[in-house]
């Protein structure tokens, strides 16, 4: 078996039996771990898996949240006429994706930092890329890592779990309306020349269950952009 090389801090005390024996999205029979690992056989199989399902959803998430390239507005509907021609905006794909993203890159964060074989993980990586990269890089690393290989590989589960409630076809959608001649005013680089704005359309978002009037304006090609309350446009507009 690989011995697999930890920082100096990291005291590896494991168990004989596997830790992810009778909780929530494990096994209910005791089965023996790993030598040098918290995990089973079965566990660390399953890791591997759930790094290469996970990597999927980044970008059907995105589909959900963010409008598609080719979305066209109608851009003569003036701000108090919501009909809908873009998208829909699906408020738990949102957070799932938030979640999943920044679970990722603490992963990347802990192999740049602490894995010592060379990595191809990197930070410019998308999250879908930087899981499969894990997958077939560092899965035994990750998997065997004391004490964190079975709370990652409960997290994975407990992701998965969360991506596809955000995916079903019952989920709630907020319905996307255009704000006319209103573009986000996110900087997203600073250059020698000065900021660079976003400058995508903002669009309206309509609460599940009717209702003519967005609750929240938000960016429509990145949701980590600007969220306006409805309160606070209509003071500034």
């Amino acid at each position: 078996m690989t011995a697999y090389q930890y920082p100096a801090w990291v005291i590896p005390v494991h168990t004989a039996t596997c830790l992810r024996t009778g909780v929530r999205g494990g096994h209910d029979a005791a089965r023996p771990a790993q030598p040098g690992s918290d995990l089973c056989t079965g566990c660390h199989r399953a890791f591997q898996r759930l790094l290469i399902d996970l990597s999927a959803y980044p970008s059907v998430l995105a589909d959900h949240i963010t409008a598609r390239r080719g979305t066209r507005y109608d851009t003569t509907r003036v701000q108090s006429s919501p009909t809908d021609y873009a998208p829909t905006y699906n408020r738990a794909a949102d957070v799932a994706l938030a979640e999943l993203d920044d679970w990722t890159f603490s992963l990347v964060r802990t192999i740049r930092r602490e894995c010592p074989q060379m990595s191809p993980v990197h930070r410019s990586m998308r999250a879908g890329e930087a899981l499969l990269a894990m997958a077939r890089w560092h899965t035994g690393w990750l998997s065997h890592y004391p004490g964190l290989g079975p709370s990652w590989l409960g997290d994975m589960i407990r992701l998965q779990s969360m991506c596809r409630r955000a995916l079903d076809a019952h989920a709630p959608r907020f319905r996307r309306v255009l704000i006319r001649e209103g573009v986000c005013m996110q900087e997203v680089e600073d250059t020698d020349l000065g900021p660079i704005i976003c400058g995508a359309p903002l669009v309206g978002l309509i609460p599940p269950g009717g209702g003519t009037r967005p609750a929240e304006i938000v960016c429509s090609a990145d949701s980590t952009h600007q969220r306006i309350p409805i309160q606070d446009w209509i003071l500034t507009h």
